[in-house]
């Protein structure tokens, strides 16, 4: 098997078994650009992906010290609720 899948696409032979796949060299104009443009799409689907999960991490974590603040602040007003006659 080729170790460099990126650069290959479904019909032809490789290592004397039908893989249906055909080196990038061996693609057409045509094909080349649609397969540099499906991997800039799927690099650009993962870029995305990754800046969404760093956004909900981040509300993840504001949530979770907000949530903490609240405590402490409730903490102590149940302190000084106590406290006063």
């Amino acid at each position: 098997m080729n170790t460099f899948c990126c650069c290959i696409k479904k019909s032809a032979l490789i290592d004397g078994k039908k893989d249906q796949e055909i080196k990038f060299e061996d693609m057409s104009p045509e094909e080349k650009k649609a397969h540099i443009d499906g991997l800039w799409n799927k690099a650009r689907r993962y870029n995305n992906k990754l800046r969404f999960q760093a956004r909900l991490q981040k509300m993840t974590e504001s949530n979770l010290k907000e949530m903490m603040i609240d405590d402490i602040n409730e903490e102590a007003e149940d302190e000084t609720a106590t406290l006063e006659p």
